[in-house]
């Protein structure tokens, strides 16, 4: 086996995870904006008086004092610097086909800004009902925003980063479809999947 081809059986195997190997061409120094750090540790609710670096190696971000993969993509103005296909595709079809597309959005940006561009898609694009009560009126989605939430979650967790395709979350008439690019977790069948 070649070097490439050893590397892509640990990767297939498991033993290699792709968002903890270090992201050489994320610069700590240059690249993690005082704004980045804030808005960061705003949103993972971490106090302000934790040093930065001691934050990251608690979360497994940092080796080394240089980042991992998942370290920049929570940390990076704009994710796809690092990894080019990390971008995420939304569009709206017209009925059930993949013919006519009356709007279209790419999303880029950290990882948490991208997850929520997308939920906000689905959202306003979704058909939504409006149930009379007594008090006023529920807003109800189509589909469950729980639902949505975990299949947006999983698809940008488990996706493979080192595959040059984007994930796509496309809207039909009568479906949803997520699609991340990968596979199946290493030994794991379709036949196993469905049981």
């Amino acid at each position: 086996m070649n070097r490439n081809e050893i590397r892509e059986f640990f990767f297939q195997e498991g033993v290699i995870h792709f968002d903890e190997t270090l992201c050489d061409s994320y610069n700590l120094q240059k690249d993690l904006t005082k704004e980045m750090w804030q808005s960061f540790i705003k949103k993972a609710k971490i106090p302000e008086n934790i040093e930065p670096m001691q934050v990251l190696e608690n979360l497994h971000l940092e080796k080394d004092e240089r980042l991992t993969y998942a370290g920049a993509w929570m940390l990076a103005k704009d994710i796809t610097k690092y990894s080019i296909s990390a971008k995420v595709l939304c569009a709206l079809f017209m009925g059930t086909t993949r013919t006519n597309i009356p709007d279209r959005q790419e999303y880029t940006g950290d990882l948490y800004s991208i997850y929520q561009n997308i939920i906000n898609y689905l959202q306003a694009k979704l058909n939504t009902e409006f149930i009379i009560t007594a008090t006023g009126r529920i807003e109800r989605l189509e589909l469950s925003v729980d639902a949505l939430r975990e299949a947006v979650v999983n698809a940008l967790a488990h996706r493979d980063y080192r595959s040059t395709a984007c994930i796509q979350v496309y809207i039909f008439r009568d479906r949803v479809e997520i699609i991340s690019p990968g596979g199946l977790p290493a030994g794991m069948s379709k036949e196993e999947q469905v049981h």
